[in-house]
């Protein structure tokens, strides 16, 4: 069976080449073209038949499945109109949504690699540009937990990094101007979907505990931090730029000390230490930041407030340890 395999390669390139060539040099007609990419969707068929009949040799079909599926949608997205890739998107992920849950094993792993693609495709073709970046992370957040359930690195490094590029974009260019926005939805999605993500990763994956830890930890303030920081700042617009830093210092301080009681009262080191992060950040920005544009008295407040928080928080890590 072995020195098959050449052929077999070289005949899905050939055929496409030919395609192409029979595309751009003879200048079909509009009807004509528009039937181009049916020899090629009868070759993706063909190819998926022979992934689930053949069990000795899933690899060989399924990687020249996926390379042909990527050909196949760039013939259809070419010529066809919305509608109809639309219509070839829906029926490709039902039916190999259906094949995934009857077909067992490494072709099943295959198989959810071909969705991956047809969900990554669809969300392209039909969502609207003000909803890619939810669409892209939430399809993320959902092909790294299959990905790392079947142990596919390759899918837990599209679900990865569709998750990781949406959530960029998020994070640095949806400023929220209105504290009841589609942006702060956005951000809150990011938050929820990151508790989600580092769940799936501690549960499936082999780290580091420490390194995991430290990691999640800075991720999580920075997030949280920023997250508050756009709110507050959002909902206290129309305020003194002072009474601004004021508010948002204590709702930093807020934060720290919620994250460090979840930490401490369920056992939850990531948000123990997220907080402590928070509370010393909280006191650089006092320091390094606002005091030049407080008055005395609130200067006093502040310090007082930061004083006793510390002291609250040092006596709860110490009946911890006792």
């Amino acid at each position: 069976m072995g020195c098959f395999w050449p052929i077999y390669y070289s005949t899905a390139v050939f055929f496409n080449i030919a395609l192409g060539a029979f595309y751009l040099f003879t200048d079909p007609t509009d009807s004509v073209k528009k039937m181009i990419p049916f020899p090629v969707l009868i070759q993706y068929a063909l190819i998926l038949i022979q992934l689930i009949r053949d069990k000795k040799h899933p690899y060989h079909h399924g990687y020249t499945l996926l390379t042909s599926l990527m050909v196949t949608y760039a013939w259809i997205y070419s010529i066809w109109s919305d509608r109809s890739i639309t219509i070839f998107l829906i029926i490709g992920f039902v039916v190999l949504a259906g094949l995934c849950f009857v077909i067992k094993e490494q072709r099943r792993v295959l198989l959810l690699l071909q969705l991956t693609f047809f969900s990554l495709f669809f969300i392209g073709h039909v969502v609207g540009e003000d909803y890619y970046e939810v669409a892209f992370l939430l399809d993320g957040l959902a092909v790294y937990y299959i990905g790392a359930k079947t142990k596919s690195l390759l899918q837990k490094f599209i679900g990865i990094t569709s998750y990781s590029l949406a959530s960029l974009v998020i994070v640095f260019m949806r400023n929220i101007n209105d504290p009841f926005s589609f942006e702060t939805f956005q951000w809150l999605i990011v938050i929820v979907s990151f508790v989600a993500i580092t769940y799936v990763a501690s549960r499936y994956e082999k780290t580091n505990k420490g390194s995991f830890l430290a990691f999640i930890s800075f991720v999580s303030t920075a997030l949280l931090l920023a997250f508050s920081t756009e709110f507050t700042l959002a909902a206290v617009k129309h305020l003194e730029p002072q009474q601004q830093r004021l508010i948002l210092t204590f709702v930093w301080m807020f934060l720290a000390v919620l994250a460090i009681v979840v930490g401490l009262t369920k056992r939850f080191s990531i948000a123990k230490y997220a907080g402590v992060g928070m509370l010393m950040l909280t006191l650089l920005k006092l320091v390094f930041y606002d005091l030049p544009f407080i008055p005395i008295p609130l200067r006093a407040v502040l310090f007082i407030a930061l004083g006793i928080v510390g002291l609250g928080v040092s006596r709860a890590f110490y009946k911890r340890k006792e």
